[in-house]
């Protein structure tokens, strides 16, 4: 079901396109499916807006790839990409490592502030998972690697893929789902624990396996099995459904 209102939004999020954000979370949570049609006058309707923000909506989620004009058939949501999720995870992992080796150049000692913030991000994920709450988990979740990139100043570059991120987002949600919860909350707390000790050695060890390439894959085959229809091509014979049905 579409739903009309976001639970919980960083403050890093796009400020300016509320309409935007909300159609990014009903994609990232499967209200909107891949294969499903949709059009700008019926998400007019439901949200009760005028249409130029939603047809600049649209070419932003088009440009993100979760969203695809098809000549002669309309608007569909994107299936699962396994290459571009693979790509962006590549590109991922080497930019987190990267920064973590500038925090630890630049952190002779711990940052209380940013100890503080990492703390309160993994409390409110600790409650979003007993609730099973995935679109706040997913929000603290991308926060605290977020932090680190704030702290090192290097924002900007994690910024050049993070859009990208939103095609990996959609299936990071079912792998919360797939009882993945405990691991990630897990390795959470090691690897803030480790940055509260100093010990950059090891948080580069916790983030090595916690982006670790063969764990994402795994997650992926299984969540295909589950979900074989969220993988493949719409563009092959779309048998979707419009948003209204």
């Amino acid at each position: 079901m579409f739903e009309k209102e976001i639970p919980y939004l960083r403050n890093t999020r796009r400020e300016n396109n509320q309409i935007g954000n909300l159609l990014e979370y009903n994609l990232v949570m499967f209200n909107l499916k891949p294969g499903d049609k949709i059009s700008e006058v019926e998400i007019c309707k439901e949200i009760g807006c005028s249409r130029t923000p939603v047809h600049n909506a649209f070419l932003m989620l088009q440009y993100f790839n979760l969203l695809e004009i098809i000549p002669q058939v309309g608007t569909i949501v994107t299936s699962l990409n396994e290459e571009l999720i693979d790509s962006v995870c590549f590109l991922r992992r080497i930019m987190e490592l990267e920064n973590l080796m500038t925090l630890a150049s630049q952190h002779k000692c711990v940052d209380e502030r940013l100890l503080s913030r990492l703390r309160a991000c993994l409390e409110v994920q600790e409650q979003s998972a007993k609730e099973r709450d995935y679109w706040t988990l997913f929000e603290t979740d991308n926060e605290i690697h977020e932090l680190f990139f704030i702290a090192t100043g290097m924002m900007p570059a994690y910024r050049i893929i993070q859009d990208q991120l939103i095609n990996f987002s959609r299936l990071r949600v079912l792998i919360y789902q797939d009882n993945e919860l405990d691991r990630i909350i897990r390795e959470h707390h090691e690897l803030i624990d480790s940055y509260e000790k100093g010990d950059f050695d090891q948080m580069r060890d916790v983030l090595e396996r916690h982006l670790a390439d063969d764990l994402i894959k795994r997650n992926k085959q299984s969540i295909k099995r589950q979900y074989p229809e969220y993988f493949g091509d719409i563009r092959n014979g779309w048998t979707g459904k419009r948003i209204s049905q």
